[in-house]
Order: structure tokens, then C-alpha cells, then sequence
């Protein structure tokens, strides 16, 4: 990868936040692993009480999992900073290498622990490059996706536009800054906006944009707070556009639509996704949902001599594609 590509501008944060973020992450991987013994058979006696497919035991072995890959990551990044600190070809390379063993570590040991399986549809759409990445978001497990289903087994580069939050986990913060990605703060605006569209620049054949065009995760309670935020600012059409959709979030459309702006000649993939809304957090991991949980995922790709040039006709279309997507997590079968 051409490094005087989009790489992220520097944090002025990111010390104090990494000062908290990672001593903690170490701290809570030597913890687990310590406890688990002694934990782990108390686990096994809950679950023998409450009967819900050995919930809480496979919940405590994937916190300490995850911890534990938490920590492989921070001294894999450390350790590439020491070798490439002065050859940022090689930093790139190897964080990029790294976050794609990282991505398929926690979505392997979810997948083992848990016992879920995909079924996928349009995996012929994901090639060739390079392309954008549009997809639904339902919780931070779906995050890993792209990498899990797309990246990782062909290779590619995944250039993301996350929420700034997630800058929170350190092995994201510090691989994340290390490669084209972006972390969106919240009500930035047209300064967000052009640095999303920056990821767009130099893209090659085994490249993609990955993009959440709803901007933060579904729940029913956000979409109706959405559409009332439309409804009081006058915007009586796009919040009937947020009504009329059940399973996602009308898009916030600045991002996706700069980017598009910013690509011409570039193809959108869109990805539907249904069985990560049990991963939203450790409550509902506890609950066993997510046990033998069939997660359905579905790639259809639109040519970029297909979209609309920009102007409402895009924003339209954008919609529609959007509200197919939204038929279609209505028509799979759940779990």
C-alpha cells in the first residue's frame, strides 16, 4: 500500500486515551486469565441452574478470550512499531496484517464458543476491486465483518469510517491509526464529511471503503428517535422514509454520498446482515440467544455506471437501495 495515501490525521487525544485504554486491557487480560479457574466452575453451576445452553460458561470463556487477543494485539502493534518504526511501508503492512489475525480471532473464537454459522448470498459480487462497502449496523460484533467475510480470505484492504467511541479499544485505536480509516466524531459536519471522502483517494483493485451508512447501531428506540428529530425539524418527507423502514435506520446521507462523489468509477456493495443483534452487549450474550444462532448475510453489488449522478437522484437512490435492504432482513428467517 502507497502510504501518502488517506492516513488518518493525527489525535491529539489519543495518548491520554491510550493511557487508560491499554494498562486497562492488560490489566483485565491477567485478571481473567487468573480468575478463570475459580470462576469457571461457578459458571458451570449457573448453567446448570438456569438451563440456557451453557450461556454464562461460554460467556465467561469468550470475555477472557477476547481479553486475552486484546492483549496479543496491543504487543503484536507495539512490537511492529519497534521493527518498522522507520519504514512506514512496513508499519502499514504489518498493522494491516494484524488487524485482519485480530478481526478473525474474536469473530472465530464467537463463532466456536457460540456455535453460530453463516449462510451467505452474493459472495461473486465481491470481486473485483476496488468497491464500497455499504452495510447495516446492529452491533459492535458486525464491525469485524468486513474483514471476517471480505478482507481477510481474498487479501484485500479495508479502509473504515468508524465511530470515534471505538477508538476505545486500543488494538482499533492503534491499528486503526496506523491505516486509511477514519473515526467520526459525532456532529463534526462538513469537516467529517471531506475527511471520509478522503478515503476514497488512490484506490486500487484490492481495496474497499467500509461504510455504516446508518451512523450508529439500530434499536428500535433510536429509529423512533430519529424519525421525531426529523419531524421536528420540518423534514416531514425523509422522516416518512424513516418510518417506512423497520430493521435499520433511515442513512445519514453526507458520508455515503461524499465518498460517492469522491469515487467516480467506483461500484457499491451493499451487505445485509441479520443474527449480530445478540451481540450488542454481555447482557445478551448471558441470555443464550446467540447459541446455534444462523447468521444470514446477503452481497449485491451496483455498477457505477448504474448510480445516479449526484443530486437528489442520488440521494433517491440511495434510499432505495436502502429500503431493499430493509425488505430483505424482513423476508430471512430469524436465527
Amino acid at each position: 500500500m502507497d502510504v501518502a495515501l488517506p492516513l488518518p490525521p493525527p489525535d491529539p487525544g489519543r495518548w491520554r486515551r491510550r493511557a487508560v485504554s491499554v494498562p486497562l486491557v492488560l490489566l483485565l487480560a491477567a485478571g481473567s486469565v487468573t480468575l478463570l479457574p475459580a470462576l469457571l466452575p461457578l459458571a458451570l453451576g449457573v448453567d446448570g441452574v438456569r438451563r440456557r445452553r451453557m450461556a454464562v460458561t461460554r460467556t465467561l470463556l469468550m470475555a477472557t478470550f477476547f481479553l486475552c487477543v486484546e492483549a496479543w494485539g496491543v504487543a503484536t502493534l507495539a512490537w511492529g512499531w519497534l521493527r518498522w518504526g522507520r519504514d512506514p511501508a512496513g508499519l502499514v503492512a504489518h498493522a494491516n496484517r494484524t488487524q485482519h489475525l485480530w478481526c478473525r480471532a474474536l469473530l472465530g473464537g464467537l463463532e466456536r464458543l457460540f456455535e453460530f454459522r453463516y449462510v451467505i448470498e452474493g459472495a461473486e459480487h465481491l470481486s473485483p476491486g476496488p468497491f464500497l462497502l455499504f452495510l447495516n449496523h446492529t452491533s459492535s460484533a458486525d464491525a469485524l465483518l468486513p474483514i471476517r467475510l471480505v478482507a481477510a480470505p481474498t487479501g484485500r484492504r479495508a479502509r473504515y469510517v468508524l465511530k470515534q467511541e471505538l477508538a476505545w479499544d486500543p488494538c482499533l485505536d492503534i491499528a486503526g491509526h496506523r491505516l486509511p480509516n477514519y473515526f467520526v466524531r459525532r456532529g463534526g459536519g462538513a469537516a467529517e464529511i471531506e475527511a471520509v471522502q478522503r478515503l476514497g483517494e488512490g484506490l486500487g483493485p484490492d481495496d474497499l471503503v467500509v461504510v455504516y451508512p446508518e451512523g450508529t447501531r439500530f434499536t428500535p428506540r433510536r429509529r423512533q428517535r430519529r424519525i421525531d428529530e426529523l419531524r421536528a425539524q420540518g423534514k416531514e418527507a425523509q422522516a416518512a422514509q424513516a418510518e417506512a423502514l423497520q430493521r435499520t435506520l433511515l442513512p445519514r446521507p453526507g458520508g455515503p454520498l461524499g465518498l460517492l462523489e469522491h469515487t467516480p468509477g467506483v461500484d457499491v456493495v451493499f451487505c445485509a446482515h441479520q443474527g449480530f443483534s445478540g451481540v450488542r452487549d454481555m447482557g445478551s450474550l448471558l441470555n443464550g440467544r446467540l447459541v446455534g444462532q444462523t447468521v444470514r448475510v446477503r452481497f449485491t453489488r451496483v455498477r457505477a455506471a448504474d448510480i445516479p449522478p449526484a443530486g437528489q437522484a442520488r440521494y433517491d437512490w440511495l434510499i432505495d437501495q436502502w429500503k431493499a435492504l430493509d425488505r430483505w432482513l424482513g423476508e430471512v428467517p430469524a436465527g
